[in-house]
């Protein structure tokens, strides 16, 4: 498998911030465009003189912002020469704090945030395989080469979870079905911060998204909702695991029946 080229497809307009801009501005605007989908995983940052003029900040500014987004995990820095070095989007969950709306999520909104994704992700991965293009499979594709990357690590392999499905809902090309299922996610943030004890978690959810992948390319609706249900399922155990709550059963469906 070879290294996927480092994106510069994707150029961000960001807006000129009004006044005396700050850290936060520059954080938000940048959480608030990878969360629009502007700037996508992989894809590279202009440079800090380039974000300054656009955001009419300094520098320092900018240089301050983009450490604040490193430590969350947002983005990474590399070194390198050419396209291959300076800074990279590393996840596209943005953490609700680092954008310009409230936050503060409560384990029975997460819990309920779960159940409402078994409504819609198996849908949305059925509309994505009849909705696919090869440049969507992909983009799936290029997500599970960074987790294959990641390896054992698995908190790395958490981080790009949501890019994954994300990804799905963009291969249904419907902006609508894009929004929920980034709004899920958002609600969604706190359950890859249980610590990570199973060391064969990565591996499986690696596995999973091979077969997720596979599914969608199949095109087969039965099949696309079957393993989504068995992929949703895997995730929803993580969380009981670490909380101790029991999810309800899955409700029967039509296919089941």
């Amino acid at each position: 498998m070879t290294t996927p080229p480092a994106s510069d497809r994707r150029q961000i307009e960001l807006t000129a911030l009004a006044g005396r801009g700050t850290i936060r501005d520059v954080v938000s605007q940048i959480g608030s465009a990878i969360q629009r989908g502007d700037l996508r995983l992989g894809d590279r940052l202009p440079v800090e003189r380039t974000l300054a003029e656009q955001l009419g900040v300094s520098r320092m500014t900018v240089r301050k912002g983009l450490t604040r987004l490193r430590e969350a995990g947002v983005l990474e820095a590399r070194s390198g020469q050419g396209r291959n070095s300076g800074t990279f989007v590393k996840s596209e969950a943005v953490p609700l704090e680092l954008l310009d709306s409230p936050g503060g999520v409560e384990l029975d909104e997460i819990a309920d945030a779960l159940h409402a994704r078994r409504l819609l992700e198996p849908q949305v991965a059925r509309l994505a395989g009849e909705s696919a293009k090869a440049e969507d499979l992909q983009a799936l594709r290029q997500v599970l080469y960074e987790q294959v990357r990641a390896g054992n690590d698995t908190q790395r392999v958490r981080e790009l979870d949501p890019s994954f499905h994300i990804g799905i809902a963009r291969a249904t090309h419907n902006e609508v079905v894009v929004a929920l299922v980034q709004t899920l996610l958002e609600r969604l943030e706190l359950t890859r911060n249980p610590p990570a004890e199973d060391p064969e978690e990565a591996q499986r959810t690696i596995d999973m998204h091979q077969e997720t992948i596979d599914a969608i390319a199949s095109r087969d609706p039965q099949r696309i909702e079957t393993t989504m249900r068995r992929h949703l399922g895997m995730l929803e155990g993580t969380w009981e695991a670490f909380t101790g709550r029991a999810m309800p059963p899955w409700p029967t469906s039509a296919g089941d029946a």
